[in-house]
């Protein structure tokens, strides 16, 4: 796996592995920030997380519409040459 090219993709990528282990809070509380430190150019940054899920999902919408937008413009196309 490469480098991650946004800083909220390098917290996804995190969170994510943290998942995978199994970590989980023992309060069972919601993480609300984490700090992201880069070793390629040694950098640190903290990222809200309620900001980052809320990018997360519109980065999603966006991608699915389009994809849905190409979909369309495939169908329209094959209908016109039919």
């Amino acid at each position: 796996m490469g480098y991650a090219e946004s800083l909220y993709e390098a917290v996804l990528r995190g969170l994510n592995r943290l998942a995978d282990s199994g970590w989980e809070s023992e309060t069972g509380e919601t993480v609300k920030q984490v700090e992201v430190e880069i070793h390629q150019e040694p950098t640190t940054r903290v990222v809200n997380v309620q900001r980052l899920l809320k990018w997360a999902i519109r980065a999603r919408i966006s991608s699915h519409r389009m994809r849905c937008q190409a979909l369309e413009r495939t169908s329209d196309g094959a209908k016109e040459t039919t």
